[in-house]
């Protein structure tokens, strides 16, 4: 390891700017939270910066089933940002 740093943890993610990230077809979604939010937060000696947060999500997924059962059904994880 050479005595360089790998990476710096942040224990405070509220002290940087993240985008405004939605899931537009979201029905139901919710925060792990059990002692503090699971929440994981590096930034990088070239400047990148890895955030990672824990959701589960209930999404929608419209399925055409004419061909019940051997349809084949394709669902996405539609995300947009306001910024």
């Amino acid at each position: 390891m050479n005595g360089q740093i790998r990476y710096l943890v942040l224990t405070d993610p509220d002290r940087i700017w993240k985008p405004d990230l939605f899931f537009s077809n979201e029905k139901e979604g919710h925060f792990h939270e059990i002692i503090m939010p699971n929440v994981l937060l590096r930034i990088y000696p070239n400047g990148n910066v890895l955030y990672s947060i824990r959701i589960s999500l209930v999404l929608a997924c419209p399925m055409d089933l004419k061909y019940y059962p051997l349809d084949k059904q394709t669902c996405s994880i539609q995300m947009a940002s306001c910024e």
